[in-house]
C-alpha cells in the first residue's frame, strides 16, 4: 500500500498543476487519521473488516479528488474517493445497523466495498477486487476516471508516471 499511498501524493501535487481544482482542502488524509480504535469501531458495527481495507486506512489514509477542471469540457464522472473510516463514516453506518445488516461498506459516492470480501461493487458491471479497483482508477485514469471518450493527454501522461503497484 505504500506504493498506492505515493501514487495518491503524487496526484494530490500534480493535478492542480494541470488545473484540477480539488472540492476538499485536504484531498489526502494522513494515514494517521485513521487509528485502531476507527477499525475497532467500525468492526463492532459491521463485523471483520477485510484486511485489504485496513491495510488501505493504516497506510495510505482517506482519499477524495472529487472536484473539476474550469477549461475539460466533460468532468470526470468518477473521481477517486475511499473515504476513511472515522467519524462521518462511522456514525452513518450506525445509523445504517438499525435499518438492516451492513453488507457493504459505502466509502464513496460511486461504490461501495463488500463485506466480508473487499470487491469493489458499482464501480462497473461487475464487482471488482480492491487493488485491481485501485490499478484502474489510479494507474490507468490519473485518479479521475469515468470520461466518456479519450481522457485529456495530460492525464494519460501522468498516470504513466505514478509509481507501479
Amino acid at each position: 500500500m505504500r506504493a498506492v499511498r505515493a501514487a495518491c501524493e503524487e496526484l494530490v501535487d500534480e493535478l492542480p498543476g494541470l488545473g484540477w481544482d480539488f472540492d476538499h482542502a485536504e484531498p489526502l488524509l494522513a494515514p494517521g487519521v485513521v487509528t485502531l480504535d476507527h477499525l475497532e469501531a467500525l468492526e463492532s458495527i459491521v463485523g471483520p473488516v477485510p484486511e485489504l481495507a485496513v491495510d488501505f486506512w493504516l497506510e495510505v489514509g482517506g482519499v477524495d479528488l472529487s472536484g473539476e477542471h474550469p477549461d475539460w469540457d466533460e468532468q470526470p464522472a468518477a473521481p477517486f474517493v475511499l473515504e476513511a473510516p472515522v467519524d462521518d463514516l462511522l456514525e452513518r453506518l450506525t445509523r445504517q445497523t438499525h435499518e438492516a445488516p451492513v453488507t457493504a461498506l459505502p466509502v464513496s459516492p460511486d461504490y461501495a466495498l463488500a463485506l466480508p470480501d473487499a470487491a469493489v461493487l458499482g464501480a462497473g458491471p461487475q464487482p471488482v477486487g480492491l487493488v485491481d479497483h485501485l490499478r484502474h482508477v489510479l494507474l490507468d485514469a490519473a485518479g479521475l476516471p469515468g470520461f466518456s471518450a479519450e481522457p485529456p493527454a495530460e492525464l494519460v501522461e501522468l498516470a504513466a508516471g505514478l509509481p507501479r503497484f
